[in-house]
């Protein structure tokens, strides 16, 4: 069975994590946390199955898709 990563944005509790997939076989992963007193953003370049176990992780954690 074929493993995908997904383009979008997955959301929980005010984390924010947008994956984007980029020409080259790697997925950029922008991470944004806001809450009540605190904003932060941070983003990475990874290869696609490190990109694919990070999605799975929060989908199962109960990310939902928002776009």
């Amino acid at each position: 069975m074929d493993r995908l990563v997904y383009s979008g944005v997955w959301a929980s509790e005010g984390h924010y994590i947008t994956f984007t997939i980029n020409d080259n076989d790697t997925v950029t992963i922008q991470e944004d946390l806001k809450a009540a007193f605190k904003e932060s953003s941070t983003h990475r370049i990874v290869d696609i199955d490190t990109a694919i176990e990070y999605q799975e992780k929060h989908i199962n954690l109960g990310y939902d898709k928002i776009s």
